[in-house]
């Protein structure tokens, strides 16, 4: 029986190879949910895990048909069990760092997963390289970290950012002395390749963050918009916007402000922390020129407290307006942007007919 099921994905391999890994990407859409939640860390933890004891397998078996010229009776199955992994990993990883900026600011995840499914045959024979293999494992574990650390030390920036790394930096080398024991021929012919590689992943992670590409987790934006009026009643804030059409049922803010030369224009916005991290973040209010260039028109910070499923309240005004087209993001003290949104300002001769809700 074990025979028959082992020849029937081998057979099929191109199949389940697309199955492992899309299975493994899909799982956690309908899993995670918060970052500090010990279920959302289990899960990731647990895929990085099985991705390590995947990979190691994998190695010793290509050992083993190096030297002893026999397959390994799991042999098949091994691959499976490392797409799948990677698959879900990448795509939990993808999930939190989309949540966490604009969503263009997850794009090296968007490449790296586009580039895994499209070049899922390929990476068939290519897994069995280690070099490959420790690449992409690495590319994981070190997202993994700079995602994780800020959660366990209820902090974030810079410093903890080189801290992440020089974790992961100190499991991969761990992982990389377990496979030279399973596997020593096999890591010792790639080993200067594999060393350049996993180098080159760490100094392109730092860049990307140095260079504010990498967007500022764990924070995420919940809610952000644009208000005529913003009142705190309670705990809850009342805000007030210009009423849509009938067919505008998803309208919550405003897209374009009928300014009648006095009102402000408030900026409201939630912002997700985990539970305990503590942090300032920056409303970045910027003006569009005649040039088509972003002018600075103030940035005004306020401190945050993590813990709220929906994210910490806060908003800006801004009174000295200019008739165009306005942005407000909403950014890091060292300016990464956590989501921004723009707004068009237009003169108005008569009140607008105003909607308000509590949020």
């Amino acid at each position: 029986m074990f025979d028959t099921i082992r020849e029937f994905i081998k057979a099929r391999e191109h199949w389940f190879s697309w199955g492992a890994f899309l299975t493994g990407f899909t799982w956690d859409n309908f899993t995670l949910n918060r970052i500090d939640q010990l279920l959302d860390m289990l899960v990731l933890i647990g895929l990085i895990t099985i991705a390590t004891i995947g990979i190691t397998l994998m190695n010793a078996i290509e050992e083993r048909r190096e030297i002893e010229n026999r397959f390994v009776a799991i042999a098949p199955f091994v691959p499976l069990l490392v797409q799948f992994s990677l698959g879900g990993l990448f795509s939990g990883l993808f999930v939190f760092y989309s949540r966490s900026g604009t969503i263009l600011s997850a794009w090296p995840f968007w490449l790296l997963l586009i580039g895994l499914l499209l070049g899922n045959e390929f990476f068939r024979n290519r897994y069995r390289g280690v070099s490959f293999q420790l690449s992409i494992y690495y590319i994981a574990l070190l997202s993994l970290c700079v995602l994780l650390v800020p959660v366990f030390l209820r902090e974030m920036g810079a410093l903890v950012f080189l801290l992440s790394t020089a974790i992961s930096a100190f499991l991969m080398a761990l992982v990389f002395f377990l496979l030279r024991r399973v596997a020593p021929n096999r890591v010792r012919r790639r080993q200067k390749l594999t060393a350049s590689l996993l180098v080159g992943v760490l100094v392109l992670f730092n860049g990307l963050y140095f260079t504010n590409i990498i967007p500022p987790i764990p924070l995420s934006m919940k809610e952000l918009g644009f208000y005529h009026t913003v009142v705190r009643e309670g705990g809850e804030y009342r805000v007030s916007y210009e009423a849509g059409a009938w067919w505008e049922f998803w309208k919550q803010s405003d897209d374009v402000f009928h300014w009648r030369g006095s009102e402000p224009l408030y900026c409201f916005a939630s912002v997700f922390a985990p539970t305990d991290l503590d942090t300032k973040i920056y409303h970045h209010w910027q003006f569009k020129n005649a040039k088509g260039d972003w002018e600075e028109r103030g940035r005004i910070a306020y401190s945050i407290a993590g813990g709220r499923d929906g994210g910490y309240r806060g908003y800006t005004l801004k009174t000295a307006l200019e008739i165009g087209r306005w942005r407000c993001r909403v950014e890091t003290a060292r300016g990464q942007v956590i989501g921004q949104k723009t707004i068009l300002v237009v003169p108005a001769d008569n009140p607008v007919e105003l909607t308000s809700e509590l949020r």
